[in-house]
């Protein structure tokens, strides 16, 4: 029966025994399917769902399950496909702990729930007054899809409640498939994270090598007023305008540190515009003079028209 609980709505409750576990299987993974989850959510969804169902069967003999659409509470908010477990048990005794999957007051490691809350996106436990446990799990919906109305619920519901259960064979064949999926992302999922990791390791060297030569000419600049305090004007000038334009370059790599999130993404977009080589080459001069003067070398240029060319010669 379709129910509406302010934005959330209730599209299957199904009675949970030892004997139909297979169903409650068969029944999240529907309901995750038909929802909008994509494969691995859609894993987690059916994995945390099973688990829970175990647990409510081995510690209280039943339960019931019951599953929701969060249609979200205005314009724009996540939707979240929504599983409750309900039992009538002795309930939880030590629940931090279970949660945490830490030891308990009577020396047991309870992992189910604080696995199951790993795999949910949004995950709570309550203990009602009159006894039992309350598990809810919830995972959001694949963003880029249509938002999921009332209306559209219902004809989900309508197609759950119209759907064949798989038989036991056919659910564990579906399991295998289940896992094999999973592993595979997982792979993907590895391989993503390696690569990331290598296009940031690329970015902080070729960072690294950046700020170090901006630095050395402000050094260098600086050294050199400090050992000619009594510059005439036009060479201060030019000396302040060299600290100003190395100043400019290390704050533009400070920006680009701040955006190194895209870099993780593989979003880098390279500026390309027109530029004078001439001027190049001078910005490059002027950045690597620190490095050439503690090498003592030194660069001349020779012109030729509209073309110049550079020469590195020891200093005398």
């Amino acid at each position: 029966m379709l129910t509406v609980n302010t934005a959330r709505i209730c599209i299957l409750t199904a009675a949970i025994t030892r004997h139909n576990l297979v169903i409650i299987r068969d029944r999240a993974r529907a309901v995750g399917t038909l929802c909008g989850l994509d494969k691995m959510d859609g894993t987690r969804f059916v994995t945390a769902v099973s688990e829970v169902a175990r647990n409510a069967v081995q510690y209280a003999g039943e339960g019931t399950v019951s599953f929701h659409i969060d249609l979200g509470d205005f314009p724009g908010a996540a939707q979240y496909v929504v599983a409750e477990v309900a039992d009538r048990g002795p309930g939880i005794s030590d629940l931090s702990s279970a949660l945490d999957g830490r030891v308990n007051a009577a020396g047991i490691v309870g992992r189910g729930l604080a696995s199951c809350k790993r795999l949910a996106d949004r995950f709570e436990v309550r203990q009602p007054p009159a006894g039992g446990t309350v598990v809810v799990i919830e995972m959001a919906r694949a963003g880029g899809q249509a938002r999921l109305q009332p209306a559209g619920v219902a004809a989900l519901a309508a197609q759950l409640a119209g759907r064949k259960p798989q038989s036991v064979q056919e659910e564990y064949e579906q399991q295998q498939r289940d896992m094999v999926q999973a592993l595979q992302a997982l792979r993907d999922r590895q391989s993503e994270l390696e690569m990331a990791d290598e296009r940031k390791n690329q970015f902080v060297a070729t960072l690294a090598h950046e700020l170090r030569n901006p630095l050395g000419t402000l050094q260098m600049s600086l050294h050199i007023l400090n050992l000619k305090p009594e510059l005439q004007q036009p060479e201060l000038v030019k000396h302040l305008a060299v600290i100003a334009r190395q100043a400019k370059q290390l704050n533009q790599l400070v920006n680009d540190l701040m955006d190194a999130s895209r870099v993780s993404q593989g979003k880098v977009v390279l500026d390309k515009r027109p530029t004078d080589m001439n001027e190049l080459v001078s910005q490059a001069l002027e950045m690597t003079g620190a490095a050439m003067a503690a090498r003592n070398t030194r660069w001349t240029s020779r012109c030729s028209g509209s073309r110049c060319g550079w020469t590195r010669t020891p200093r005398a």
